[in-house]
């Protein structure tokens, strides 16, 4: 009887409100970073007394399914570790396309709306607002209403393919430089492919800017 009237008291204290708010506090510290964090419980384990969010042990996330470490203690007292399965809902304030975007278009910011919607499930790093996207073009299709991430986009090149740039090469203290044809695309930064302009001869140059490169080889 003694135990009946624990078990009762427990199923008391584990009511759905408490494990709402138990939830609601870990989801936070683990995935901070959201202005607001929705969730539902997928499914809720049978037959336990007590359960209780194991905060030594961090949550795995698999798109918008968050499994959360849990220790569920059964009406004879045993206490086992698993996960609780709880659909997750991540809103962020991010760029969204208007409308589809088709690959290789360079970006403006009329191509974007900004509001706050779910990211759960994104693929890529979430674009930040402070980010000017006037540097970037697509390496893939945007579809309408899709949040604006890293995986989607490519910098425009400052050099091209067929321009004429000034290349320059270092010997010690010597510097030699001539003219270049650039055989490829590229940003700053990038190794690319060059043929100089008097004999053809290849080389290979890192794009300083978009008037001078220096060899790399």
């Amino acid at each position: 009887m003694f135990m009946f009237l624990l078990n009762i008291i427990s199923f008391i204290f584990q009511s759905p409100d408490k494990l709402n708010q138990d939830i609601d506090r870990y989801l936070a510290k683990e995935i901070p970073g959201y202005e607001k964090i929705e969730f539902k419980i997928v499914k809720m384990p049978q037959n336990f007394s007590k359960l209780e969010i194991n905060e030594s042990m961090s949550a795995n996330i698999s798109g918008n399914i968050i499994y959360i470490p849990i220790l569920l203690t059964d009406k004879e007292n045993r206490t086992n570790k698993t996960y609780l399965t709880v659909n997750i809902k991540l809103y962020k304030t991010v760029y969204c396309a208007k409308g589809d975007i088709e690959r290789k278009k360079e970006l403006k910011d009329t191509d974007f709306e900004i509001k706050q919607v779910d990211v759960a499930g994104t693929h890529g790093k979430i674009i930040s607002l402070d980010e000017k996207i006037s540097l970037y073009r697509t390496k893939s299709i945007i579809r309408k209403g899709e949040a604006l991430v890293s995986d989607l986009l490519e910098k425009i090149p400052i050099v091209r393919a067929g321009d004429r740039v000034k290349a320059y090469y270092l010997d010690g203290n010597i510097e030699v430089n001539f003219y270049v044809l650039a055989k490829q695309d590229g940003v700053e930064g990038d190794i690319i492919h060059v043929t100089k302009m008097d004999d053809n001869k290849q080389y290979k140059a890192k794009i300083v800017d978009s008037n001078n490169v220096l060899i790399n080889e």
